[in-house]
């Protein structure tokens, strides 16, 4: 491990990046704007997310971590606690977070505004956490309060704040700030006590969320700078050595993780989404997402898949290419950039889709760690910009003023799609093309309210997109034959079995269909066509007695 110097001599070439952007303010005086600073962040939280206390669950991972899930509605217990630790379902080894649901269960019961409560505290929490360890970190204030709050009130951290189920987002970046402030004083006091430490913040991150697994190399990052503890190739070798309990325990719960999507078939096979394909749209991502930082217009809670134009994937390559060869050029005289650019291309890897879990081409939830680089990058560079440019401080106060305010306001009204799922589904459908998904989605939501003409409607739509789904045909089918539909409902029943001739619902269906043409000869048969498939089926036994045999 390399010995720092003193701090003192680590910070004598100072790039412009580091030259101070206000008057030298006195250590009482930080404290107590730094205080302040933190305290008008977790109010903008809270003037954005107080509305979710009224809102309900979401009818997406919502149901299947709470309501669907025995291990968790029935609160916190040992055995509960037991199966947390060992469970890799639900496509992650979540341990923390499950606990983390058993306990609001166990205070607040299925009752939803009290969970949506929780999640708004712990996003509070880690923004003053990234205010007060980038302020650790740089010794700057301003540029610090500036990028944390970008991070706390931009538009992309609704979907992980307002979704219940993304405690996950906000539990694990919870730990990811407290290894950061571990980390930050670890490298200016070394101790073995205290890179253990961060070695166990981070080993709990990893517990809530596995994606923080890409948080070793960030942190080698920031030994680059702002901590300037190494300067080539063999000092960067020396940072990752240092962190090589951290890159283990990243490796075992990457295992653990994939081993467990695998298990339960979350995993996309690759003939489903060739590797190919993989890496075109992770590259595209990368371009959307910057322009949802820069612009946030159009956000959803799924963005599907669709065919990538050979000209989008092309300046998705010429941006990225282009953005990364400027930082490398200015990496002298702007650390800042190179550092928050490689932060959020790293840091968004595990998100990438190139081991696919699900079935989003992106999500703005991915977001929440990953664009803490373009912050800090952003922030730093608009103080560069205001003092090359001699900005007034009243007039760069106005600027980052009005560009806050717009960001919340933009939040604000974001979060008020997330209200209940009827509202949340279709706005996505609004702001998004071709979304089979989000239409079964809704679909299924106005067939549990009753309104079964409208979810036909729009498992007709989705089918339209997506003819090879026998699910949702299977669903059709059935709404089509609780509205009396019966051609609609056969036709459907018919293209379920030519994908799969042996479904007993769909062979079920079509005797159904018979019955309530009249054809009472006909639908015998197929009953006991369907009874010598599946002896045991209690319903086809019934309907053949009700016929008469």
């Amino acid at each position: 491990m390399l010995k720092d110097r003193t701090m003192a001599k680590a910070r004598k070439s100072k790039s412009p990046a580091d030259t101070p952007v206000s008057p030298t303010i006195r250590p009482g005086n930080e404290r107590l704007l730094l205080g302040w600073a933190g305290l008008t962040i977790v109010l903008a939280c809270i003037l954005i997310y107080a509305q979710t206390a009224s809102h309900d669950f979401v009818r997406l991972d919502d149901t299947m971590y709470l309501h669907e899930n025995p291990n968790v509605n029935s609160g916190l217990t040992w055995a509960n606690v037991r199966w947390a630790l060992t469970s890799a379902g639900y496509y992650y080894w979540q341990p923390l977070t499950w606990i983390s649901h058993m306990i609001d269960v166990q205070l607040f019961g299925l009752r939803a505004g009290p969970h949506h409560v929780v999640n708004l505290v712990w996003h509070c929490l880690n923004a003053v956490l990234l205010l007060l360890a980038l302020h650790r970190l740089t010794g700057t204030l301003w540029r610090s309060a500036i990028a944390a709050a970008l991070f706390a009130v931009h538009p992309l951290r609704v979907e992980s704040v307002a979704w219940i189920a993304e405690r996950k987002d906000v539990l694990s970046g919870f730990f990811w700030m407290l290894t950061l402030l571990a980390y930050a004083s670890y490298a200016r006091r070394p101790a073995a006590n205290r890179l253990r430490l961060a070695t166990v913040l981070f080993g709990l991150g990893l517990m809530s969320k596995p994606s923080v697994v890409t948080l070793p190399f960030i942190l080698v990052l920031l030994d680059y700078w702002p901590l300037r503890r190494w300067r080539d190739f063999a000092g960067c070798k020396a940072m990752l050595m240092e962190k090589t309990p951290m890159l283990v325990l990243a490796g075992i719960v990457s295992f653990i993780t994939f081993a467990g999507q695998r298990k339960m078939g979350a995993i996309v096979s690759l003939e489903a989404l060739p590797i190919y394909f993989r890496v075109w749209n992770g590259l595209v991502s990368y371009m959307r997402y910057l322009g949802k930082m820069f612009w946030p217009s159009g956000l959803g809670v799924m963005y599907p898949f669709g065919k990538i134009p050979p000209g989008t994937l092309f300046a998705a390559i010429v941006l990225l290419a282009a953005v990364t060869a400027l930082v490398w050029l200015r990496r002298k005289q702007c650390p800042h950039l190179i550092v928050g650019w490689l932060w959020f291309l790293g840091a968004m890897v595990p998100m990438l889709g190139l081991a696919q879990a699900g079935t989003q081409a992106m999500a703005d939830r991915f977001t929440y760690l990953p664009m803490i680089g373009i912050a800090i990058a952003v922030s730093w560079a608009l103080a560069a910009l205001a003092v090359h440019f001699r900005i007034p401080l009243p007039v760069r106060a106005a600027c980052i003023g009005l560009m806050l305010g717009i960001l919340s306001f933009v939040s604000l009204l974001q979060t008020s799609h997330w209200k209940d799922s009827t509202t949340l589904f279709e706005h996505t459908l609004a702001v998004t093309k071709d979304n089979d998904s989000m239409l079964i989605n809704l679909a299924s939501v106005k067939r549990q309210a009753g309104d079964n003409a409208r979810a036909l409607e729009l498992y007709e739509e989705a089918i339209r997109l997506e003819p090879a789904k026998s699910m949702v045909r299977l669903e059709a089918a059935l709404v089509a034959f609780r509205l009396r539909k019966i051609e609609q409902a056969r036709g459907h029943f018919n293209a379920v079995l030519a994908m799969e001739p042996n479904n007993p619902t769909a062979l079920r269906g079509i005797a159904d269909c018979l019955i309530a043409e009249g054809k009472k000869e006909e639908a015998r048969r197929q009953l006991q066509q369907l009874l010598n498939l599946w002896p045991n089926d209690i319903e086809a036994k019934a309907s053949l007695f009700l016929l008469g045999n």
